[in-house]
């Protein structure tokens, strides 16, 4: 049997590191990641989706994270 790991998957299907359509799923999934990592913390506190986006914790750590230029290496 010959069995494969993750990496060596995806650099047959989408080509090794560097290549553009690597880097797009790699942008994808980790976009994705964070989705389930925000959706979880929220449901943990028991909140709607608005109550959660307009508390002021979560205000500033979306405006910080804009001012480190964080979402346009990972959402454009």
């Amino acid at each position: 049997m010959n069995t494969k790991t993750l990496d060596q998957i995806k650099n047959e299907y989408y080509g090794e590191i560097g290549m553009p359509e690597r880097d797009r799923l790699e942008r994808e999934l980790e976009a994705l990641r964070i989705g389930f990592k925000i959706r979880n913390a929220r449901e943990k506190l028991n909140m709607a989706q608005a109550e959660f986006i307009f508390s002021p914790d979560i205000n500033s750590l979306i405006t910080s994270l804009y001012q480190g230029n964080f979402f346009s290496s990972y959402f454009l």
